[in-house]
């Protein structure tokens, strides 16, 4: 079988080495350069596999060989008769020739181009540097109009969020153009002059308050010269200021309302004429000024002998290093449902457990506001010594305590199984040692009760009905209250303080912790009973 000839389609038979003449090693095309590939296996040359792009820059266009766009008819036929007498062996028949395609005039007229023959851009086969510059500059057309649609298109979408946004701008204006026309279109609503609304307050505080120190201390609790007095205060340290509405006698005066007679903001509000919420900020801002006077009220006991003490038979020496008595007392409270277990103790209702220290003079030399009302008085005490800036004892000093609190350094209970309280004695002697001590130490230590019992009195708030602020709120008001009762004892105004010949102690509270006894202190107060059971058999036997 002889070698298979493909089909040409010029006049006469070319072998495929004729149509595809060898190349010199990396021959270049245009801007590529196609490197020739050598078989292993036969060692002769391949055709190139893909063109491989130049890392050189483009010759310029005048420099650059333009392919012909047509060729002459003589030079054709020439040519290939060349190549198919070179190529073709002499002993292979001829084959059958085949029909020529139809040929055409250029355009000039002065050459004739082979129909069906032409490559891409109207170059001949096998040169396709023509075709591939035609390519590339169709793709980087392509490319410039996609990049300039993209362009116009972001313009486009700028421009309309600009108009939007004019729109927008517009739109605003006009609204607030006509919101301002539709205002001043209503009617107003006629308010009196400012200094006439502040006339009728001041009138009222200066017939219903202000009038007499009489109506001053039923409203106030304090005479007007105490009054005003607290308001420089408050003033001076610019703990409260004047608005220009609502002068400091106005906002202490409407606090002081509240908590000595326990009323709600709504009611204080219509009494003084002002807005509920005017009436709550100004309330906070007075319990907060209160507040930051506590350091100057409640200040620790002087170390010297008290003078109810001093001079005493009845508590002289016995009780000399005595600075005061120390007693909790139970405060109604207002908190949510799910502690309300842990603030119900030996009353009906919720309460906190407040602990204070007193003087002989009744005022308030430290207090321990804000536990559950069922703590027990041993814990609060216990909390009290562990603070930062908690309750101190000077070494050598006691205070006198029930005996709930137990015997320890520092704190003097009475004896127990003995009787106590005041009204457990009536006309009934004293028939020992231990009784002996526990009649005078009652009668010290009832010093607190009244100090608790003149609070109370004073303001109503700390005994009345539920309170209605928050928790928090209502411990800073238990604080307020003692700063104010000092500052009232501080004033001479004692018409609050139950005499203590008509005073009856509460029932002693027990607990397990009674047994926490501290056995020195215990012996130091069998030596101060036996002491004054001795003294008094004495002055009983000089009679």
């Amino acid at each position: 079988m002889g070698p298979t000839h493909s089909k040409s389609p010029f006049p006469c038979s070319v072998s495929r080495r004729a149509q595809n003449p060898p190349v010199p090693e990396n021959r270049i095309f245009g801007d590529y350069v196609e490197p020739t590939h050598t078989s292993k296996s036969a060692g002769r040359q391949t055709s190139p596999r893909a063109p491989v792009p130049l890392a050189r820059s483009p010759p310029p266009a005048s420099q650059r060989r333009q392919p012909p766009t047509s060729l002459p008819l003589s030079i054709c036929h020439s040519s290939l008769s060349s190549a198919d007498s070179l190529s073709s062996p002499s002993s292979l028949p001829s084959p059958a020739p085949i029909p020529s395609p139809p040929r055409r005039l250029s355009p000039d007229g002065a050459h004739l181009q082979l129909g069906g023959d032409l490559g891409p851009g109207g170059d001949l086969p096998g040169s396709g540097r023509r075709g591939r510059s035609g390519r590339r500059c169709a793709y980087r057309s392509g490319l410039a109009a996609s990049n300039e649609a993209k362009m116009v298109s972001k313009m486009n979408k700028r421009k309309r969020m600009a108009r939007g946004a004019a729109v927008f701008v517009a739109l605003a204006a006009m609204a607030v153009i006509v919101r301002a026309i539709i205002r001043k279109m209503r009617p107003r609503i006629t308010y009196g002059p400012m200094h006439e609304r502040d006339r009728i307050r001041y009138d009222y505080l200066n017939q219903k308050i202000w009038q007499s120190d009489v109506l001053c201390k039923n409203m106030l609790r304090f005479e007007r010269a105490a009054f005003f007095c607290l308001c420089g205060i408050l003033r001076d340290r610019n703990l409260l200021q004047d608005s220009p509405h609502l002068s400091v006698e106005q906002q202490l005066a409407m606090f002081l309302h509240t908590i000595v007679h326990n009323l709600r903001n709504r009611v204080v509000s219509a009494n003084f004429g002002r807005s509920y919420g005017t009436t709550s900020i100004y309330f906070r801002k007075a319990l907060h000024a209160i507040g930051e006077l506590r350091n100057d009220y409640i200040r620790p006991p002087s170390l010297e002998t008290p003078a109810k003490i001093i001079g005493n038979h009845r508590f002289d020496p016995y009780f000399k290093d005595c600075i005061g008595a120390i007693d909790g007392t139970q405060v109604r409270a207002g908190v949510t449902k799910d502690v309300e277990p842990s603030f119900r103790g030996r009353k009906a209702f919720t309460t906190q457990n407040v602990m204070a220290a007193v003087d002989f003079d009744l005022c308030f030399t430290y207090v321990l506001a804000g536990w559950e009302g069922s703590a027990h008085d041993a814990t609060v005490l216990a909390d009290a010594l562990t603070r930062e800036r908690g309750l101190q004892v000077p070494p050598g000093k006691y205070y006198l305590v029930d005996a709930g609190y137990g015997a320890k350094p520092g704190f003097l209970p009475p004896f127990r199984g003995m009787r106590y309280h005041l009204n457990e004695w009536g006309n009934n002697p004293v028939q020992n040692d231990k009784e002996l001590f526990n009649l005078r130490h009652s009668s010290l230590r009832v010093t607190v009760e009244r100090a608790f019992g003149s609070l109370k009195r004073r303001f109503k708030i700390l005994d009345d009905a539920k309170p209605f602020f928050t928790f928090p709120v209502q411990v800073d008001i238990v604080i307020a209250c003692c700063v104010l009762h000092n500052y009232a004892l501080s004033q001479g105004i004692d018409e609050f303080i139950i005499p203590e010949v008509t005073w009856t102690t509460q029932p002693i509270r027990t607990s397990r912790q009674q047994l926490s006894d501290n056995r020195a202190l215990v012996d130091h107060r069998l030596q101060i009973a036996a002491q004054m059971w001795e003294d008094r058999q004495l002055m009983y036997a000089n009679l």
